[in-house]
């Protein structure tokens, strides 16, 4: 199978763990696609889309996006970044949905089956004004996903949902650019003690 991924950093697999990574492991016989990119919001990677010229058909992808678009709304810091590295991002929940879909347009037209997936949490306060925003924009994704034929919606977010019930959490909200910066930097040594 031909089997593409269209995300963030997520997606991309910095920092952190790559989903796409275990899959390109665990799927040696498939041809696997990464046009995850860091930062992205749903409105930099449809421009992104626009301008690339997508390698195959594939028989399968995935659409992973959408928190970045939350994370500019709601803090200065990210807004700063996002105009850095010029990636705009939808505050609007139409201009959301409008592009969100214009997206899966492109996605579909290259693709025999699409799977989007909900963002996830920011945190784990479940509570949280960011939070309760994500689970919003991902019942806006599961609406246009049903909407389409050979489109299906996966809610990562009711998966964390019950394992972090009943748990006493601490949010996290990053309140500087050091402080993503520092957590950055962590999660980078993290990775290489693996």
């Amino acid at each position: 199978m031909k089997i593409a991924f269209f995300g963030d950093s997520l997606t991309e697999g910095f920092p952190g763990v790559s989903s796409y990574g275990i899959l390109k492991k665990e799927l040696p016989g498939h041809k696997l696609y990464n046009y995850g990119k860091g930062g992205d919001t749903v409105f930099s990677l449809l421009k992104r889309l626009r301008q690339t010229r997508l390698k195959a058909i594939y028989d399968l992808s995935f659409v992973w996006i959408g928190v970045n678009d939350v994370l500019a709304e709601v803090s200065w810091t990210f807004k700063i970044i996002k105009k850095l590295r010029r990636q705009p991002w939808t505050s609007d929940t139409d201009l959301f949905e409008a592009r969100y879909l214009q997206l899966l347009k492109i996605v579909k037209k290259r693709s025999q089956r699409t799977v989007t997936v909900s963002p996830l949490f920011i945190g784990e306060d479940l509570t949280s004004g960011w939070n309760l925003l994500l689970k919003k924009r991902a019942n806006i994704i599961k609406g246009l996903s049903d909407s389409m034929p050979n489109v299906h919606f996966i809610d990562l977010q009711d998966v964390f949902r019950e394992r972090l019930e009943g748990i006493k959490v601490r949010p996290y909200v990053p309140r500087s650019v050091l402080s993503i910066f520092r957590d950055l930097v962590r999660s980078i040594r993290g990775n290489k003690k693996d």
